[in-house]
């Protein structure tokens, strides 16, 4: 079994990134998936033991074989995306080992203040409602100037990007694209939003400037980022172009997490075994043991779960 440790113990050990490898780019960093209190079983089916699993390690892939891709597009303070991120994602990317490979693109269901049917969002808010969102300005906004956008107008990226979840997401985002798009800092990131990890520091849609950054702060020291490069990024014009490459890479959709297996769209986001099927179906060869393995299941979340993560929105 597993020892038990802490979040940032385990991240400490596992994680492995060299901020002078590769410079900041607008290219998110690609990463493999090592989940932390997990331990392998029979044709490779993994078991959650404790903890929440946060663990990543960057790997290249190995074989001939190119790994599938498994993308991403999240939104920083979004509990769903939170608990794919750190709950069936890493399980499923455990078993299939480097058959897979995890790119995450934080900008999630975001669009620019001068977009039409835009409004000012109050100061301080943290929802869909309080902040007045609008998922008809969304869907518009992506029709004309996200991936798959033949012909952007120019006006896409004027402005300021408006989020979901009020300002602090953005900052969030913003954060976030600044460490690369790095998946180990998103997952500490997520493992912060709500306090879920108090040695992380705490975090929450509606929380001052100075709590998000002093996360994003924490999570550089747990991953090994260079935070005075992540902060000069978040301070300047690379902070918004970043930002504004996020949204140009994410195409339409209805929510997030929005993921695409192999360029196709996974519907079944709670559960670990659809990914593992997604990925399996797209390996040339048939895949790794657990392609052919009795597909396994993710505990569906309790009446409680659900409740409060509807509260959360």
């Amino acid at each position: 079994a597993a020892a038990k440790a802490t979040p940032g113990t385990l991240m400490a050990l596992f994680f492995d990134v060299d901020s002078d490898a590769t410079p900041l780019v607008a290219k998110p960093r690609r990463s493999v998936w090592t989940p932390l209190a997990l331990v392998g079983a029979a044709a490779g089916l993994c078991t959650l033991l404790g903890a929440p699993t946060i663990g990543l390690l960057l790997l290249s892939a190995k074989g001939g074989n190119r790994p599938v891709s498994i993308q991403v597009f999240g939104e920083s303070a979004c509990p769903d995306t939170r608990d794919f991120f750190l709950g069936p994602l890493p399980i499923a990317v455990a078993a299939l080992g480097d058959a897979a490979q995890v790119e995450y693109v934080g900008f999630g269901n975001a669009y620019y203040d001068t977009w039409a049917g835009s409004v000012p969002a109050p100061s301080g808010c943290n929802s869909s409602a309080a902040c007045r969102y609008n998922a008809t300005t969304r869907d518009s906004f992506f029709n004309a100037c996200g991936a798959g956008s033949k012909h952007p107008p120019s006006s896409c990226f004027e402005g300021s990007p408006r989020c979901q979840h009020g300002a602090s997401e953005c900052l969030a985002n913003r954060v976030q694209a600044c460490a690369e798009m790095s998946a180990p800092f998103a997952a500490c990131y997520f493992a912060a939003l709500d306090g879920k990890t108090p040695s992380l520091g705490a975090w929450k849609a509606g929380s001052p400037p100075e709590d998000i950054l002093a996360v994003g702060k924490k999570c550089a020291a747990t991953v090994g980022l260079k935070w005075r490069k992540v902060e000069s990024c978040i301070n300047g014009t690379r902070g918004d172009e970043l930002v504004e490459a996020a949204a140009a890479r994410t195409p339409t959709h209805a929510g997030v997490p929005y993921v695409l297996v192999d360029g196709k769209e996974l519907k079944e986001t709670d559960d670990a075994a659809a990914i593992v099927r997604a990925v399996c179906a797209a390996v040339p060869g048939g895949g790794p043991a657990v392609c052919n393995a009795v597909p396994f299941k993710l505990p569906p979340r309790t009446e409680e779960e659900r409740q409060r993560a509807e509260q959360e929105r």
